[in-house]
């Protein structure tokens, strides 16, 4: 009998892995997040409905990913996707003050 030991170190010790971990759902959020900001702030219907969905799927995502270790790309995606709320919420408050018509 030979006594080799396992593909990942000595016999008996797990080999841990000192490679940084990355949060791919916390990215997608902020990615999402940040493409439904810009959405939701251009003058054009189409893009601020696509980008409010978007919005809210970078909010989703980013949720989840707080859930999961490292949470710094959870809540930057959070923090965007808040700003890109309330962005959206005062463009529309201006627009309906000052009468916007889509012309």
């Amino acid at each position: 009998m030979s006594s080799e030991a396992p593909a990942g170190g000595e016999a008996g010790q797990l080999s841990t892995s000192t490679a940084p971990r990355r949060s791919a759902i916390g990215f997608v959020g902020i990615a999402l997040a940040v493409i439904g900001t810009v959405g939701v702030c251009t003058p054009w219907i189409l893009p601020e409905l696509l980008g409010g969905l978007v919005l809210v799927v970078g909010f989703v995502l980013s949720i989840i990913a707080v859930m999961r270790r490292p949470r710094w790309a959870g809540i930057a995606g959070i923090v965007i996707s808040v700003f890109g709320t309330l962005a959206a919420g005062l463009l529309f408050a201006q627009g309906f003050i000052t009468g916007y018509t889509g012309g």
